[in-house]
């Protein structure tokens, strides 16, 4: 079986054109994404970053581990699309204040205008 996370478009369908059971899990978004905000936090109480009001349910990656083991060890799931998501939707903005609560910090968001986001991304990745 091929298990295949997040594929839409052109690859969904050669994959679904493949000839073999495939299972799609499709996350709505990683909670260690958050991750890239560790620095910001260790440094300040600011966390600076485009789009607060972005809301997302995110997934723990060790769930999503545990939903693949099952698709890939018990039947039912060739040709199912699995959208996979956490317990509660929240903001970017939410987030960063959940994480302040769970280190016991008053951490507060910082819109970053989405230009400045695209530049500093785009120097990260060259």
């Amino acid at each position: 079986m091929i298990l295949v996370t997040g594929a839409t478009g052109t690859v969904g369908r050669a994959v679904e054109a493949s000839g073999a059971e495939w299972t799609f899990l499709r996350p709505v978004g990683f909670a260690a994404n958050t991750l890239m905000w560790a620095g910001q936090i260790r440094a300040g109480d600011v966390v600076r970053w485009p789009y607060g009001s972005a809301a997302r349910s995110l997934i723990h990656e060790r769930d999503l581990a545990e939903v693949a083991v099952a698709a890939l060890t018990s039947d039912g799931h060739a040709g199912a699309r699995h959208l996979l998501s956490g317990p509660a939707t929240l903001t970017q903005e939410e987030q960063v204040r959940t994480i302040g609560r769970a280190v016991g910090r008053d951490l507060r968001w910082s819109e970053m205008p989405r230009g400045e986001a695209r530049q500093m991304l785009a120097a990260a990745f060259r």
